[in-house]
């Protein structure tokens, strides 16, 4: 089984293009917008089903559902890849309630929600948000201790 949202589809593709062709495979997408759905590469084992973002659901609640809903083979190999707190419940949902082995999954966060563009803002902001210990040590560091790049 493949799962992932937008963010993972390339990966998905080159998943599919190297499953030799007597696989059969489910590949569960959730998409924010008929719009993103791609092309996948064509395999003769695949079964492909699109999930649509629900306006006011958590990212990734699609997915999430269409996992936990899935019938899994007892020797089914599952990777998962997207938002950060879906795969985290796909990973629990995979591994307590399924008891799948650890060694079977493949389970990434790819992104966070309400954390894309963190880093766009200004650095004094970001650093006004670390934790107090933190700035302390990167002051008290001073430049000597930052690597020097030669060129």
């Amino acid at each position: 089984m493949l799962a992932g949202d937008e963010s993972a589809l390339p990966a998905i593709s080159v998943l599919l293009r190297g499953l030799p062709p007597c696989a059969e495979v489910r590949v569960l997408v959730e998409v924010q917008h008929v719009a993103a759905r791609l092309d996948l590469p064509a395999h003769p084992g695949a079964i492909v089903r699109w999930y649509e973002f629900q306006a006011g659901s958590r990212p990734g609640g699609a997915l999430v559902a269409a996992v936990t809903n899935a019938r899994l083979d007892p020797d089914v190999r599952v990777w998962a890849a997207g938002e950060a707190a879906a795969v985290q419940r796909i990973g629990r949902h995979l591994f307590d309630e399924r008891g799948l082995p650890r060694s079977r999954t493949t389970v990434r966060g790819y992104w966070k929600h309400h954390r894309a563009g963190a880093m766009s803002k200004p650095c004094e902001q970001r650093s006004r948000e670390m934790p107090r210990r933190l700035r302390c040590r990167l002051r008290s560091a001073g430049p000597s201790t930052v690597p020097q790049l030669r060129t």
